[in-house]
């Protein structure tokens, strides 16, 4: 319950950053509603022992550690309208930061699933190195 009034408390900070309409709250829901789904994909894969080929992986990895809702916060305060933020300059520059965040927490936890490869293996299946060590699985 602790966690639910700390996020209300955040958002009504985040909130009062903009005004009614602004394109980076819609923003956000979006980011938010896509990790949400991806979450779900993800447990959905463990359960079916689903193992995902490199670029399945890394597609759905960028939504799973919610980088478009924590980006639309760069937006909040600037008052930005939908045509700057859906620009494909800065879709393309938002899709590069994601990929670079992405990369960037795939090579620290490999380390991690090395040393727990047993762990990573038979418990979550939903890891960056059983899609590296299942060759058959990896065919892009």
């Amino acid at each position: 319950m602790s966690q639910l009034r700390g996020f209300y408390r955040f958002w009504q900070r985040a909130l009062a950053l903009t005004v009614p309409g602004d394109a980076c709250v819609d923003h956000f829901i979006k980011g938010f509603d896509t990790y949400m789904r991806s979450m779900i994909q993800e447990a959905e894969d463990r359960e079916t022992k689903h193992v995902r080929t490199v670029n399945d992986y890394l597609r759905l990895r960028r939504e799973t550690f919610g980088a478009q809702a924590t980006m639309s916060f760069l937006s909040f305060g600037l008052g930005l309208p939908e045509q700057v933020l859906s620009h494909p300059v800065m879709q393309t520059v938002t899709l590069a930061a994601m990929d670079l965040l992405c990369i960037i927490n795939v090579s620290l936890n490999i380390m991690a699933e090395r040393t727990s490869l047993h762990m990573s293996l038979h418990t979550s299946g939903h890891a960056f190195l059983p899609c590296r060590t299942l060759p058959r699985n990896c065919i892009p």
